[in-house]
C-alpha cells in the first residue's frame, strides 16, 4: 500500500472564521482531473521536505500566504482514496499532518492560485461544515470543535 504524505492548514482569521478553498483541479498524476470541491488547504509533501517547509510552500502556492502565525500542530488524519483517484495519483491513502495557523487579513493579500483553486473564502465553522465535500474533512473539523480547538 502506497501512502502519500501531505500537510494541511486550518487557517483562521481574528474572528475565528476558517478559510476554505474551492478546488477545481487535481494536479497529481499524468493527467489532471477537473473537480469542484470545497476543502481546507492541503497538499502533498515533496521528497525530503519536512512538515514546516511543506506547510510554508503550500500556503504560498495555493493562497499567496507568506505571513502567518503558527498556532499549534493538530492531530494528523489518514484517509483512503477512491478507486478512481488511486488510478490517477498512484497512492492508496494519505496521511495529512495538520497545523492551525492565524492569518492577519489586514496584512496578507490572500488570493487563490487560479490553477488548482479558483476561490478562497473565510466563513464560520458551521458554514464550512455545510459546504465541505469530503466526509473525512468534515469529521476532522467536528473533532476539532469537540476538543475546543475551533468554535
Amino acid at each position: 500500500m502506497r501512502t502519500r504524505k501531505a500537510v494541511g492548514a486550518i487557517i483562521v482569521n481574528k474572528k475565528n472564521d476558517v478559510l476554505l478553498a474551492h478546488k477545481v483541479k487535481i494536479m497529481d498524476g499524468d493527467s489532471p482531473k477537473t473537480i469542484s470541491e470545497w476543502d481546507f488547504i492541503k497538499g502533498g509533501m515533496k521528497e525530503g521536505e519536512d512538515t514546516n517547509t511543506a506547510l510554508k510552500r503550500e500556503l504560498l502556492e495555493e493562497a499567496n500566504i507568506n505571513e502567518y502565525i503558527p498556532v499549534e500542530e493538530l492531530p494528523e488524519f489518514t484517509f483512503e482514496f477512491s478507486d478512481e483517484l488511486k488510478s490517477i495519483i498512484k497512492y492508496d491513502n494519505q496521511v495529512t499532518y495538520v497545523f492551525k495557523v492565524l492569518v492577519d487579513t489586514d496584512k496578507t493579500d490572500i488570493r487563490p492560485d487560479f490553477d488548482e483553486i479558483d476561490e478562497l473564502r473565510f466563513m464560520s465553522v458551521n458554514e464550512a461544515l455545510n459546504i465541505m465535500c469530503h466526509d473525512t474533512s468534515k469529521t476532522y473539523l467536528k473533532s476539532l470543535i469537540k476538543k475546543g480547538i475551533l468554535v
